[in-house]
């Protein structure tokens, strides 16, 4: 036996597949920056119990924050190019049948925060502490 759906139904069905593919990117993009936020609060809750007078305060709860406003943006740039460029049919030339429209959606977020983290780049150098090494730890002993 055979079904066969006619043009309405597959039109559906086809807006009930995009709508759970668009709960999952929002789920993405909102998510991650969340995650961010909440790994900075961590952090910086964490450093304010132990962290004693007089002793100098880590970097890294502002750095995590820096990343999360940092992601918050990015993912914002790429619901609106999805939303409006993608979803809008104005990128369907250059895809054509060749690359799914989902893929492309799927792999946006990360093209975005490549292309934003070149160009940006990074806010300050690393400081990388020189450690002495194994035999110049031992020999003075």
């Amino acid at each position: 036996m055979v079904l066969r759906l006619g043009t309405r139904q597959k039109a559906v069905i086809s807006d009930l597949r995009g709508t759970r593919m668009i709960y999952v990117l929002a789920g993405i993009w909102i998510g991650v920056p969340v995650l961010f936020f909440l790994l900075a609060l961590w952090s910086y809750l964490e450093q304010a119990s132990v962290v004693k007078r007089g002793k100098k305060r880590n970097e890294e709860p502002r750095d995590l924050f820096r990343q999360a406003l940092f992601l918050t943006g990015c993912s914002a740039v790429t619901a609106f190019i999805d939303f409006l460029i993608i979803q809008g049919g104005h990128v369907d030339f250059l895809f054509g049948e060749w690359v799914p429209k989902p893929m492309v959606r799927v792999f946006l977020l990360p093209a975005v925060l490549y292309l934003a983290a070149i160009t940006i780049g990074q806010t300050r150098r690393p400081k990388i502490d020189k450690l002495p090494r194994p035999s110049e730890k031992y020999r003075h002993r």
